[in-house]
Order: structure tokens, then C-alpha cells, then sequence
């Protein structure tokens, strides 16, 4: 008898299972769909405010009416599937029209199970128990997933989903009706009226650039919208703009080159005035540099006149420029033909000053900014020469050439010399095989461009061929007798 019982708890359990998977999908597209009618709901109220401009009553009543059909939705497809009683005897015939295999057993014993001690058809007790031990085998092996009706689940998915596109596509091609009518809807005791939503509104442009008007025009939707613009001493002038969708409106005015006023209108409404201010593009309208000359050189340092450029100095000369711009300023630098950038300092609203080292042949030009982010058009791009510093120059006056020592051995020389930036000091350098000895031979007080020394050269001590050696001259040799 138990295991009878056991069978048939087992086929109860696997039915209910079924019942309540079946509810719970059918409560998902319940939910589907009640988002599905609110949506449609608010669609058809913008629609309907847009065409008619509906008034606050109505807009009232439609801001009541979606939520109201949202919940009633809500509560027939979704609550009531979730609390519905399950029923077991459509259960089994829905597991009988899909399982052909359990020949009516599963629905024999859920019909006649609790009558099977005096049931009227005239089955035994042990007939119907042993209907419901062999339906619950059969059960047992059957996957009752794959006869969950998911039809009305997919339709309530079909139809929110062309629902979200119809709002989309709405959206996004009447983007002005879309946002107004839908803030006239969730605010329905405010009175919105038609106005003008203008871009770029008042802002500063660069001379000769273009500038493009966009208008919204929220509310009714016009066939026509004009722009009326406005110089200082000057009659308005007015320009249609173009209609690129319900509501948005388009013009654009080529080569602005004076500041002037401008509204749009349409329909007999009117934007709030704005101010275009047109400003000069940056352009470094003077230069002037100072160069600092290295410190070897005992030059003082030269400011150049403006105008000029092109930087030439020795190599390691400091250049300081200090540039004006027609607009302030919010950033300078200087560009090297190395992309090297050397990053200036802004001096005053419209001044900067930028300092670099000379260190070999190239160009530069320098790139200003004002605070809108306005650059300089075509740089002048300079040249920067680097000039070397040139070696003194030495000749051996005396002797000069190739010869014997005397018999006192004492060699006596003149040197001459001279330097671009000043000579301070003597060295003789001689060599002896590949021995080389440098001595000093003479300080000079002060610097001086050209100078002579003369020096005695004691050459007692050598007891070989020695040759004198002159960095920039030529060599000679000293034969010494032995």
C-alpha cells in the first residue's frame, strides 16, 4: 500500500512542478506585457498632445490612465497566474497529448485515485494503484520542460519589444517632440507652451569662421522658422532656415566677420535674444629676443630689434624671446624642426616669453593659444643657425723651419697668436718618441685678440731627436749633437 501511495505523491509533485512553471512563465510575460500597455499608453498620449495640444484635464486623465493600465494588466496576467490554484487534472492531460506512451494511465489515476475503494466505473483498487505505479515510472523518465507553453510569453516579449522600438525611432527622429511632449505629460498641472530651444546661443567666434544655428521648436510643431539677425546701426535682416525634421530647424551663416546680435522665430514665437561676439585669430605681432653669450666669451648680452626671427649665435648662447599677441593669451610654446617643445611663460594677458639654448643648425616656430582654445594659423617657422667657436690661431715665428741646436743648447723662440674672443695663456708641447710633455711658457695679464711671446728653450737635458709640436702650425724637428 505505500508504495502505491508513494507513486502516486511522486506523479502529484511532478504535476504541481509543472503547473508552476507554466504560471511563472506565463506571470513573466504577464509583466511584459502590462510594461508593453503602459508604453503604448504614453506613446499614443505624446502623439496625441503633439497633434491636438491637449489640455490639463486631458493630460490629467491620460497621466492616470497609463499607470491605471499598467496595474490591471499587472494583476490579470501576473498576480493571478502566481496565486491561481494549480490544476493537476489539465496538467496530465497536457503530459497526455505530449506523452502518447503513458495511454491515459497519468490521467486514470489523478481522476480516480482518491475513488478507487468505491469508484462508480467499476475499477478494482488494485487496477488503479497499479495504473498509478506504472504512470509514475513512465513519469519518472520525462522531461516535462519541453511541454511548457511559452507562446504567450514570446508574444508579450514581441510586442514590448516593438513597443521600446516604436519609442526609439519616435525619439530619435522627433527628439524636440518627444522630450516636450513627455514633460507636458509627467507634469500635467503645468502649463507648457511653445518655445524656442537655440544653439550655440551667445558665444565668441573667430573671424571668418562659419557659424551654424540649430532651433527646437518645442510645442506645436511649425512648417517654418526664420533667424533674424541684427548689426550694431544696422537693419535686421532675416533668414530662413532649413527643416531637417518635425520641430528642428537649421541655417548656417558663412564668413561672420562683425559681432551681431540673433533670435529665431516661428509661429509667432520668439527665442530670447543672443550675442555673437567675433574676436581676431591669434597672431604673434611682435618678437624681440636677447641673447646671452656664454660666459667664456666676456660678451655682454644684445637685444635684437623686433621683427627679426632667425636665431644665429655661437653654440651655447642663451636666447630669451619675448613675444606680444593681438588676443590674450593662455598658452605659448616654441616648437623645434626636432619636435622638441619648449613650453613658454605667459608675462602679461597677452605676452609671453619663451627661452632655449642654441645648439645646432634648425627651425622653430612658436604656436599660441587664446583661452577658447583658438590657435594661431600658419606659424612663421624660423631658421636657427649655430655658429662654432673657431680654434686660436698659432704660428712659430722663430726659428720656424728644421734645424741644428746651438752649442749652448738653448733654442729660442717667438710665437705668434691670435683668438676672436682673447688669448690667456702659453703651452709648449714637445715630443720625444712617444713621449709628450706640455709646460707652460706664458700668462698674459688680461685677454688679448693677438699676442707674441718669446721663450728660451733649455734643451741641455735631451740627449735625442725632439720634435716640436704647434696644434694648428706645422712641425719642425731640432736635431741636438751628441
Amino acid at each position: 500500500m505505500g508504495d502505491f501511495q508513494n507513486s502516486y505523491d511522486r506523479i502529484i509533485r511532478r504535476l504541481r512542478e509543472l503547473a508552476f512553471s507554466q504560471a511563472r512563465l506565463d506571470a513573466w510575460g504577464g509583466l511584459l506585457l502590462s510594461f508593453s500597455a503602459l508604453l503604448i499608453i504614453l506613446l499614443a498620449s505624446m502623439l496625441a498632445d503633439q497633434a491636438l495640444v491637449l489640455s490639463q484635464a486631458t493630460r490629467r486623465i491620460a497621466s492616470f490612465l497609463a499607470p491605471a493600465c499598467f496595474l490591471t494588466v499587472f494583476g490579470i496576467y501576473t498576480i493571478k497566474k502566481l496565486l491561481e490554484r494549480p490544476n493537476l487534472v489539465a496538467a496530465a492531460e497536457r503530459v497526455e497529448a505530449h506523452f502518447p506512451q503513458l495511454k491515459a494511465r497519468l490521467i486514470s489515476t489523478v481522476q480516480l485515485w482518491n475513488r478507487r475503494k468505491d469508484s462508480r466505473e467499476g475499477y478494482s483498487t488494485d487496477l488503479i494503484e497499479a495504473t498509478g505505479q506504472d504512470a509514475a515510472e513512465i513519469l519518472g523518465q520525462l522531461d516535462l520542460n519541453t511541454i511548457l507553453n511559452r507562446t504567450f510569453l514570446i508574444r508579450s516579449y514581441r510586442i514590448l519589444a516593438c513597443s521600446i522600438s516604436a519609442a526609439l525611432i519616435y525619439s530619435l527622429l522627433f527628439p524636440a517632440s518627444f522630450y516636450y511632449s513627455q514633460l507636458r505629460l509627467t507634469h500635467p498641472s503645468s502649463s507648457y507652451g511653445s518655445y524656442i530651444s537655440v544653439r550655440p546661443g551667445s558665444m565668441r567666434l573667430v573671424r571668418g569662421f562659419d557659424l551654424e544655428v540649430d532651433a527646437l521648436i518645442w510645442g506645436r510643431w511649425p512648417l517654418r522658422a526664420h533667424l533674424l539677425t541684427e548689426k550694431k546701426d544696422t537693419e535686421p535682416t532675416k533668414l530662413r532656415l532649413e527643416r531637417r525634421g518635425s520641430g528642428h530647424f537649421a541655417g548656417t551663416l558663412s564668413e561672420v566677420n562683425e559681432s551681431f546680435s540673433y533670435r529665431v522665430m516661428a509661429r509667432g514665437v520668439i527665442s530670447p535674444d543672443y550675442h555673437i561676439s567675433v574676436l581676431d585669430r591669434p597672431a604673434v605681432v611682435g618678437l624681440k629676443m636677447k641673447y646671452i653669450y656664454p660666459a667664456y666669451t666676456h660678451l655682454p648680452p644684445t637685444v635684437l630689434d623686433e621683427g627679426v626671427g632667425d636665431i644665429s649665435g655661437l653654440v651655447g648662447t642663451k636666447v630669451i624671446l619675448n613675444g606680444r599677441s593681438n588676443v590674450p593669451l593662455s598658452y605659448a610654446a616654441m616648437f623645434m624642426d626636432d619636435s622638441t617643445v619648449v613650453l613658454g611663460s605667459l608675462t602679461e594677458e597677452n605676452s609671453f616669453q619663451i627661452s632655449c639654448d642654441i645648439k645646432r643648425d634648425g627651425s622653430y616656430h612658436i604656436l599660441i593659444e587664446d583661452p577658447d582654445g583658438n590657435e594661431n594659423e600658419d606659424p612663421i617657422h624660423y631658421r636657427i643657425s649655430a655658429i662654432d667657436d673657431e680654434y686660436p690661431t698659432v704660428s712659430i715665428v722663430e726659428p720656424g723651419r728644421d734645424m741644428n741646436l746651438p752649442g749652448d743648447m738653448i733654442l729660442r723662440l717667438l710665437i705668434s697668436a691670435a683668438d676672436d674672443f682673447g688669448l690667456t695663456r702659453f703651452y709648449l708641447v714637445s715630443k720625444k718618441g712617444e713621449e709628450k710633455k706640455k709646460v707652460t711658457i706664458a700668462n698674459l695679464r688680461g685677454r688679448r685678440s693677438e699676442a707674441e711671446v718669446s721663450f728660451d728653450w733649455d734643451l741641455s737635458d735631451a740627449a735625442c731627436f725632439l720634435e716640436m709640436l704647434s696644434p694648428i702650425t706645422s712641425r719642425f724637428s731640432i736635431t741636438i749633437p751628441t
